[in-house]
C-alpha cells in the first residue's frame, strides 16, 4: 500500500479515528491513532461514546506531548455510571462525565505528556422557549404563546419610518 498521493506526489498523512464506541469495564489507557497498534490498543477518537459498567473507572488520554495543541475529543457517557477522563497514565483528572452528558475536551498546552486540557459541557439539562423573551416587532406574548400583532397607526404629515414602526399598518 502506498502512502504517496498519486495527484501531488506528497506523503498522505494518516487520518484520525472519527468515532468509536467503548465499553469501559476497567481503567483504559488510550493511544493516538497515529502512534498506536490499533489491533491491540484503543485509539482516542474525535467522538467517543463510552458505556462505563462500574463506578470509579478512568478513561486515560494519550500523551499530550505526541500531538499539537487543539487536539480534541467529544466524549459522551451512554452508560449509567459516572467515569473520569484523566491525563496520560492517570496523572490528573481532566473531567468527570455523568450519565447522559457529553463533554468536549481540547488540548491547550502540550509541553509534557500530561498536557493542559480545557473542556465544554454539552447535552446537560433542558431548555424551553419563553414567549415574552421571543416577542418583538409584529409579535405579542399572550401567556405562553406568541401571537401576531399589527397595530394601526394614522399618518397625517410626512413621516420618517423607524425601527419601532415595523409590523404597523
Amino acid at each position: 500500500m502506498s502512502y504517496v498521493s498519486p495527484f501531488t506526489g506528497d506523503v498522505v498523512q494518516p487520518t484520525d479515528v472519527s468515532y468509536i464506541e467503548i465499553t469501559l469495564d476497567a481503567t483504559l489507557q488510550l493511544v493516538w491513532p497515529i502512534n498506536g497498534n490499533l489491533s491491540t490498543e484503543t485509539p482516542a477518537a474525535r467522538i467517543m461514546d463510552v458505556d462505563a459498567t462500574a463506578p470509579s473507572l478512568e478513561l486515560r488520554m494519550p500523551p499530550a506531548s505526541q500531538v499539537s495543541v487543539g487536539e480534541d475529543a467529544l466524549i459522551r457517557n451512554i452508560g449509567t455510571e459516572t467515569f473520569t477522563v484523566t491525563t496520560y497514565d492517570g496523572d490528573s483528572t481532566i473531567i468527570s462525565i455523568d450519565p447522559g452528558i457529553a463533554k468536549y475536551i481540547y488540548l491547550t498546552d502540550n509541553g509534557d505528556e500530561f498536557g493542559t486540557w480545557a473542556n465544554v459541557e454539552f447535552g446537560a439539562g433542558t431548555s424551553s422557549a419563553d414567549a415574552a423573551t421571543l416577542a418583538g416587532a409584529g409579535l405579542l406574548a399572550v401567556g405562553a404563546t406568541l401571537n401576531q400583532s399589527h397595530p394601526v397607526s394614522s399618518i397625517t404629515a410626512s413621516q420618517a419610518f423607524v425601527n419601532a414602526d415595523r409590523a404597523k399598518t
